[in-house]
């Protein structure tokens, strides 16, 4: 059988060549340690931090504002539950806006229209809940059996402010000078007060108790 490697010339080894080339692999996978070591190690928690933030969204949950009560233990103010309707933008498909708003107007008997213009005329973060309208329980809970054809639409317990005598009837009107009201928050209010918290649809102390002990009644 013949000899498939007589007469082949070995080329002669440049040993310089040889030292250049394993010099040139170390300084790569030096660089690539560096740049792994900077990013697993020196820059771990900056990456770890903005990885988090891709997935994550942080949603505020309003607190329940602070009851009064009189010299003798009796409620003057309380929250009774209110039922609001609101809808998250970023859980919203563009080209689905027109149906679902269709579809939540039917079902709470809203208009269109209305529910459109408070949509579009937000203009804070798309994962924010944006507030359309208040509806009834029995609403509420037709809006939440249709959730799967509702994307985006949330519903949740909205307290709401309620006055009462110092017999504990119902009567805003007898101590309202005392007491008070709270009405939603200005645009010229929020630009002071958002660094404390306070966003677009916040209640907010107007007059008397709930304007004095504001810091107190608006809980965190």
């Amino acid at each position: 059988m013949a000899d498939l490697n007589e007469g082949r010339l070995d080329l002669p080894r440049s040993r310089a060549r040889f030292i250049a080339f394993g010099v040139a692999a170390v300084l790569l996978f030096m660089l690539l340690g560096g740049r792994l070591f900077q990013l697993q190690v020196v820059n771990g928690d900056l990456y770890a931090r903005r990885a988090a933030a891709t997935r994550t969204a942080e949603v505020p949950i309003p607190a329940p504002r602070g009851l009064v009560f009189d010299a003798a233990g009796r409620p003057l103010v309380v929250n009774v539950p209110s039922w609001l309707v609101s809808l998250r933008p970023a859980d919203l498909p563009d080209k689905m806006r027109q149906t679902v708003l269709a579809r939540l107007a039917g079902l709470i008997g809203a208009d269109v229209a209305d529910l459109q213009s408070r949509l579009s005329a937000y203009k804070g973060s798309a994962y924010d809940p944006v507030p359309l309208t208040h509806v009834s329980r029995e609403a509420a809970l037709i809006v939440a059996e249709r959730a799967a054809d509702l994307p985006g639409v949330v519903v949740r317990v909205d307290p709401m402010r309620q006055y009462l005598d110092d017999k504990g009837a119902v009567n805003g009107s007898l101590l309202s000078h005392v007491i008070g009201y709270t009405g939603p928050i200005s645009k010229s209010e929020l630009a002071d007060l958002a660094d404390d918290g306070y966003l677009p649809d916040d209640p907010i102390g107007r007059d008397g108790i709930e304007a004095s002990y504001e810091d107190e009644l608006r809980g965190t």
